[in-house]
């Protein structure tokens, strides 16, 4: 993820697929996922893809938020910010919504190296410059669409307080896992790598980490268990 890079530059980050969860939930995405197959786009396709490219095709049909959009919509972005990160379908589907919207968009490539590969040294440093460059070329965008410079002590800052988060969530689930009765469960653990994904650098998800690292740590002090 590339939040810190947004809270550097103050862009406020929103993501398709959690709109495309709301509509769901207010049971609306129907009409979205209709309208991008209809656009043609497989119904094999990611649901969170084809709810947001419907968003996108009704937005084009009258250049503003689709009425029985809930929660007043999506509004219309800045830029586009697209990647296959753990996702092959994000890369083609903001290129997509950059036609539907007609805004800039960028597609940087954050490949998972397989584990043999960065054993090697030269593996290691062949994808670390890979990644570099595909990360200073996305803020070169950024700068060049927003018309400001990137502010790298205060990107050091940030860096640095998700660092620390990020060691947190590790001890906390690491300690969660080696103790006897085990303090917390299953679905806590798959809720909390939230703030770590999207909220990345940020005081919030810092304070959220040691918020949970201190409570698996009074449980495991006074043996409580999820039983």
């Amino acid at each position: 993820m590339v939040n810190e890079l947004f809270l550097a530059m103050d862009v406020l980050p929103i993501y398709p697929e959690n709109y495309a969860s709301l509509c769901a939930t207010k049971r609306v995405a129907e009409p979205f996922i209709q309208r991008a197959e209809a656009e043609g786009y497989s119904n094999v396709l990611c649901s969170y893809a084809r709810t947001g490219l419907g968003y996108a095709a009704c937005w084009q049909d009258t250049g503003a938020i689709p009425d029985f959009a809930p929660d007043g919509g999506l509004a219309k972005p800045t830029m586009l910010i697209g990647s296959a990160f753990m996702c092959d379908t994000r890369y083609k589907w903001f290129q997509s919504l950059s036609r539907y919207l007609d805004v800039p968009c960028y597609n940087f490539d954050m490949p998972i190296p397989p584990a043999g590969t960065t054993r090697r040294p030269e593996g290691m440093m062949h994808y670390l410059n890979y990644i570099l460059a595909q990360l200073r070329g996305l803020i070169t965008f950024m700068e060049e669409t927003l018309g400001r410079k990137m502010d790298w002590d205060r990107l050091d800052e940030i860096v640095r307080r998700a660092e620390k988060a990020q060691a947190l969530m590790y001890d906390a689930f690491i300690l969660a896992a080696s103790t006897e009765p085990c303090p917390m469960p299953a679905e806590d653990t798959f809720d909390a790598f939230v703030p770590a994904s999207y909220m990345s650098g940020s005081v919030e998800a810092l304070e959220f980490y040691q918020g949970l690292y201190d409570e698996v740590k009074q449980r495991v002090d006074n043996k409580v268990g999820i039983i």
